[in-house]
């Protein structure tokens, strides 16, 4: 699984260099280039196509939400490995399911003993997370 992981991680950043290569290489072209007349159209149609795959999956992916899903992604799954390594876990869960909506909600319930120090920085971490 960690090397189908890989593998894609690595496809998708050589992806990434050739659209953006690609963008920048048809950009020079059709500013410095001598391009005939009636090939000029399919050079803006291509660039055209470039700039929305380069704005939209490339930038987005790497700068926008998808990253920080991702990252996400990574923190629930090193959670997870940690709970399964150790068999003796804090208990995080929160009482009644409270879901806080503010770093002043957690540290009010820490002081009052409501939560412990263990399960206040989880929902300050799950609160940054989704925040």
């Amino acid at each position: 699984m960690k090397d189908l992981k890989k593998t894609n991680t690595i496809a998708m950043f050589i992806l990434a260099g050739l659209i953006t290569t690609g963008f920048f290489c048809l950009l020079f072209m059709l500013f410095f280039v001598n391009i005939p007349t009636e090939n000029k159209g399919m050079l803006d149609t291509a660039v055209g196509a470039l700039i929305g795959a380069f704005s939209g999956g490339v930038v987005g992916y790497f700068f926008g939400s998808s990253a920080g899903s991702a990252e996400k992604t990574q923190l629930m799954n090193a959670v997870s490995q940690s709970q399964e390594s150790t068999p003796n876990i804090v208990n995080l869960t929160t009482p009644q399911h409270k879901v806080y909506k503010s770093e002043d909600e957690i540290n009010a319930d820490l002081a009052s003993g409501v939560l412990t120090q263990e399960q206040a920085n989880f929902e300050l971490d799950k609160l940054r997370l989704n925040g």
